[in-house]
C-alpha cells in the first residue's frame, strides 16, 4: 500500500481489526502520529515485511519524563527506510529481530536493535555513540555506508563491504 499524505494521517482504532495480509507499506509527504504508527506496527500489521516513511513529520509525545520516543517493534519486518522529521533530542527505536535493510535519514537519538541486519545506509549530522546506539548489528551487517554532513556543507562517505 502506498499513502501520499500531503496532511496528517489518522490510522482506524484498534477496534476496527488489524491488516494481516499487509506486506509493505509506503508513506509519504505528510504527518503522522507517533502513537498511533507503532501501535499498527506492533500488534495491527503481523506480515509487515516492508516499510518506508519518506518525507513524513511524525509527531511525538514524552514517554518516560520528558523524553519523547517512537519505538518500531515488528517481528516481520525485513525492510525499512525512515526520512523523516524527529526532533535532535528525541529517540528512534528499532526492535526488529528480522530486519535485514536499514535506510536512515534522520537527526535524532538512536536505539537500534536488528541482529540480522546486513545493509545499513545512514546519513546523519554526526555520529555520537552516547546519542546512536547500534545492537546487535554486527553479526551479519555486510554493506555500511554513512554520509557525514561536514560543517563546510561537504559530505564524508565511508563504504563498508563484506564478502
Amino acid at each position: 500500500m502506498w499513502l501520499c499524505l500531503g496532511r496528517k494521517l489518522r490510522f482506524p482504532s484498534q477496534s476496527a481489526g488489524a491488516f494481516t495480509a499487509l506486506a509493505a507499506l509506503e508513506l509519504t509527504t505528510g504527518s503522522v502520529s507517533g502513537g498511533e504508527l507503532e501501535s499498527i506496527l506492533s500488534s495491527r500489521c503481523p506480515q509487515l515485511k516492508k516499510l518506508a516513511l519518506e518525507v513524513v513529520t511524525i509527531t511525538l509525545r514524552p514517554a518516560a519524563g520528558d523524553n519523547r520516543a517512537l519505538c518500531i517493534r515488528s517481528d516481520s519486518l525485513e525492510q525499512l527506510k525512515i526520512i523523516a522529521n524527529i526532533y535532535r533530542h528525541d529517540l528512534l527505536q528499532v526492535a526488529t529481530p528480522e530486519l535485514k535493510s536499514l535506510f536512515l535519514n534522520v537527526h535524532c537519538n538512536l536505539h537500534i536493535i536488528a541482529p540480522k541486519l546486513s545493509k545499513l545506509y545512514w546519513h546523519c549530522n554526526s555520529y555520537d555513540p552516547d546519542r546512536h546506539r547500534l545492537e546487535e548489528v554486527p553479526r551479519h551487517l555486510r554493506r555500511l555506508r554513512v554520509a557525514i554532513n561536514t560543517p563546510l556543507g561537504g559530505n564524508d562517505a565511508a563504504v563498508r563491504d563484506r564478502p
